[in-house]
């Protein structure tokens, strides 16, 4: 999916201009920096400079194409924290998290496929209706899982359900494993036990109220077992 690209200042004038509206943005802005310190490169400031040998800088500063990219994610952010009805922690969980990973990319062309991915992941978190979808993190010893590791639930129909769940391994990695992946279709008197469409790893599914426990007895699937929380 191609994204249009978006400034801020495109932001603010699509969602209006009024007083309210500025309340709104400066929240979330607020809310943002109090929890987290972007690590996205703001390459229009005379002291990026001295950040000039950081990898991240350095590539993106440098190129004018990333640096396009650059700015549309921090917009892109923005729009879905005003547009989105997916948790706005959860958003902010995901943006510190995909952050984190770029920052361990080695190569401008690992960066590029980083930014674009980003992206059209936040343009469909902006545009689909995430009502429907319960989003879960995994806690490794009370924390978030460092490997990031999450899990959603969407309600297809009346019957029919998809699970999936994603787990960053190294952006530098091939395409086939920067990412390991679930994925599984059930119905909605099954969702006890789950089966994965690409490894058929088997998998039981134990709830209660909003934590979700991921058991497997072979030890080759264990990758996404443990114990995830609701992002509500």
């Amino acid at each position: 999916m191609k994204a249009q690209i978006l400034s801020a200042k495109n932001v603010i004038k699509y969602v209006g201009t009024n007083i309210a509206t500025v309340f709104v943005i400066a929240g979330l802005t607020n809310m943002a920096h109090a929890n987290t310190q972007s690590i996205l490169p703001d390459c229009d400031q005379d002291f990026h400079q001295k950040f000039a040998s950081k990898r991240l800088y350095r590539h993106v500063c440098q190129d004018e194409q990333l640096k396009e990219h650059n700015e549309e994610i921090k917009a892109q952010y923005l729009q879905a924290q005003l547009m989105s009805n997916a948790p706005l922690k959860l958003l902010l969980l995901s943006q510190q998290q995909w952050e984190s990973f770029v920052n361990k990319c080695k190569t401008k062309a690992c960066i590029a496929q980083q930014y674009e991915q980003r992206i059209d992941e936040l343009v469909y978190l902006t545009s689909m209706n995430q009502s429907l979808t319960q989003h879960f993190v995994r806690y490794v010893d009370g924390k978030v899982d460092p490997q990031s590791t999450s899990l959603q639930i969407q309600q297809l129909d009346r019957n029919r359900i998809k699970i999936e769940a994603t787990q960053f391994r190294d952006p530098n990695n091939s395409d086939a494993a920067r990412y390991a992946h679930l994925r599984s279709y059930t119905m909605a008197d099954a969702l006890q036990e789950i089966s994965d469409l690409d490894s058929r790893c088997q998998y039981k599914i134990k709830r209660k109220f909003s934590i979700l426990k991921l058991e497997s007895d072979e030890e080759i699937c264990k990758r996404f077992a443990g114990t995830y929380k609701l992002y509500d």
